[in-house]
């Protein structure tokens, strides 16, 4: 009896471990049978050191140190930029995919063809993968994805890679970045004045004078206005006609391990001024207004 009880144990065992199983790892094994690979799989963002994207024009990015340059220019991709894509990277390559379409014919309905975003990715120097990038899936937090060697197509769940790819200018508007609270002075030289203003126990005075006190709130606006100060676009990086070697407006703010100067030069005829760093030979188009904000007198600081 007693044998046929650890009989009758041993098969109850087994048929637990049997349900289980099918309950488990098997169907798991089942629903995935017959789900396309996410080719995106294939990329490491930790070992990319260059990416081509062609989509309205082609740009390389190629990693430099901790960040990534445009190549051809002396610009490089903004941080905020390409962080986001290499989380969007990273997510995507363990994504889910569907399969869409086998028709070679169709990929031009999801712009998966060379109406999308061609990417290639670059591992060791050598091509690691090619990808289109199409138009977004019907959540819009989809994407449909193929590659230029392939008929079919896929729907890439819940990433939206679009966005990220689809740019006009990967080059870093960022013209100025600091800490304006760490600013203790700011010089401003026009071309008819000049004169500077420093912090003295949270008030702003006009060096050289004990009594000439200036408006803080005033003095803070201009100090924000640099402190994020950005292009509203990049022209051609020719120096000749932006005005900069005359420096109508020469700002040089310094404080707690910050010393930073802009020159601002002409207009360029569509109410943008050139402008650019004493660091970089970089040169941007500022608007008027910022421009107007930073033209400034005692008076109108008072």
């Amino acid at each position: 009896m007693m044998k046929k009880n650890l009989i009758l144990a041993g098969i109850l065992i087994v048929l637990v471990g049997l349900a289980f199983a099918y309950q488990g790892p098997i169907k798991r094994w089942q629903a995935d049978l017959g789900k396309p690979k996410n080719f995106l799989s294939a990329i490491n963002t930790d070992k990319l050191d260059k990416i081509v994207v062609s989509g309205a024009r082609e740009t390389t990015l190629v990693r430099e140190n901790a960040g990534w340059l445009v190549e051809g220019s002396k610009f490089k991709a903004a941080d905020t930029v390409m962080t986001d894509l290499l989380e969007k990277l990273n997510k995507a390559s363990s994504a889910q995919i569907e399969f869409v379409s086998t028709n070679k014919n169709k990929k031009s309905d999801f712009k998966t063809d060379s109406s999308g975003t061609n990417v290639k990715f670059y591992s060791g120097g050598k091509e690691l993968l090619s990808v289109v990038i199409g138009k977004n899936g019907p959540d819009y937090n989809s994407t449909y994805i193929s590659q230029p060697e392939i008929d079919a197509t896929y729907l890439l769940l819940g990433e939206n890679l679009s966005y990220v790819f689809t740019k006009d200018d990967w080059r870093d508007k960022s013209i100025m970045v600091f800490d304006k609270v760490k600013i203790s002075k700011v010089r401003l030289q026009y071309t008819n004045r000049e004169f500077a203003v420093e912090k003295k126990d949270d008030k702003w005075a006009v060096t050289g004078s004990k009594n000439l006190f200036l408006n803080k709130d005033k003095i803070d606006k201009v100090i924000s206005a640099l402190a994020g100060l950005s292009a509203v676009s990049i022209p051609e990086q020719d120096f000749a006609p932006t005005g900069l070697d005359k420096g109508p407006i020469i700002i040089q703010v310094t404080g707690e391990g910050i010393d930073q100067t802009i020159m601002i030069g002409k207009d360029n005829g569509k109410s943008e001024f050139y402008a650019k760093t004493g660091a970089s030979d970089n040169i941007y188009l500022i608007d008027k207004a910022t421009h107007d904000s930073l033209d400034q007198t005692i008076e109108k600081l008072k």
